[in-house]
């Protein structure tokens, strides 16, 4: 059985992550020296996650530079620049709790008991840890690679220079990938912006655990408290950054497959208890993404099928831009 009002407490809660989501992302806009209203802010990553739910590969992200240049007036590159900066600090923000998560486990050694979860996993659950594991591992890679090419900026604008210099469209296309570089860079390699960008993600993703947590209680498993909390905040953490890759629609599948191995391996949970809570934490995010993004595609005034075929022309425009 199942708690309905334990679930609908999570869905609450689970809502309450789309403001500090619009705070966070005025924020990246701000630092790339772009203006939106927190309400627009919103509704555009409602409607570019809805369009992630039911366009493969992930193509939905168009949508958010189409609906920031279509009502913010906002050129294309930034809209672009500033999902990149977005997804950037939710993978390390995912990635700084799964690595609180597994470091608890070392102090308290606990650390064998996790390898050998993950070690002999099996299934959807082995291929969402692996996917996890490599997709942090290149975030890592690309901040890293984000400082250093502010120190070799000027250096890598003069080599974009001579590369464009006798072609007009290189030249286009080189002052669009230098711009996004710069306002990534204002993002990603400035401590202030870091901070506050980086704590609104942390908090995003923590009303995420709170939401899966109470959807587990909701099941009326047979563990409470604290460690709930941590072995949920690593199957979140790991769940959320498997999905990331576009594998399959909307991540379903991977998600469900490391939450339940993790939850499943590090606490009395049964498997069909563990798989199906993952299953109703999913969904129930996921219709909170179908509600919200239908009713910013009316606050915003946007036609739904109008809005996903000019966002596909938009993409093929946009180095042009």
């Amino acid at each position: 059985s199942i708690s309905t009002p334990l679930v609908v407490i999570a869905a609450v809660v689970y809502v309450l992550s789309w403001p500090v989501r619009g705070v966070r992302y005025r924020a990246i806009l701000a630092a790339m020296r772009a203006q939106v209203h927190l309400p627009t802010a919103i509704a555009a990553i409602f409607i570019s996650q809805l369009g992630n739910l039911v366009v493969p590969a992930r193509a939905g992200d168009l949508l958010r530079a189409y609906v920031l240049r279509r009502v913010a007036h906002l050129p294309y590159p930034v809209g672009v620049a500033s999902l990149a900066a977005e997804r950037i600090f939710d993978l390390l923000s995912l990635g700084v709790l799964a690595g609180v998560v597994v470091l608890g486990f070392a102090v308290t050694g606990e650390a064998t008991v996790l390898g050998g979860v993950i070690g002999g996993a099996s299934g959807a659950g082995a291929v969402a840890v692996g996917v996890a594991m490599v997709v942090l591992a290149v975030v890592v890679a690309v901040m890293v690679a984000l400082v250093v090419s502010k120190r070799l900026q000027r250096r890598l604008r003069q080599h974009a220079l001579q590369w464009a210099a006798a072609d007009l469209y290189r030249r286009r296309i080189a002052d669009v990938v230098l711009g996004m570089l710069v306002d990534l860079q204002r993002v990603t390699t400035s401590p202030g912006r870091v901070a506050v960008v980086g704590g609104a993600s942390l908090v995003v993703w923590l009303i995420d655990v709170v939401t899966a947590v109470l959807v587990l209680e909701a099941f009326g498993v047979p563990v409470r408290g604290g460690w709930l909390v941590v072995v949920g905040t690593l199957a979140v953490s790991v769940g959320n950054l498997a999905k990331v890759l576009p594998l399959s629609p909307g991540g379903i599948g991977l998600y469900e497959g490391a939450f339940t191995l993790l939850i499943v391996g590090l606490t009395p949970i049964a498997a069909a208890t563990a798989l199906a809570a993952a299953i109703v934490d999913h969904a129930l995010k996921n219709v909170v993404t179908i509600v919200g993004g239908a009713g910013s595609f009316g606050a915003l005034n946007l036609s739904v099928r109008r809005t996903f075929a000019e966002s596909r022309e938009l993409a093929e425009d946009g180095v042009a831009e």
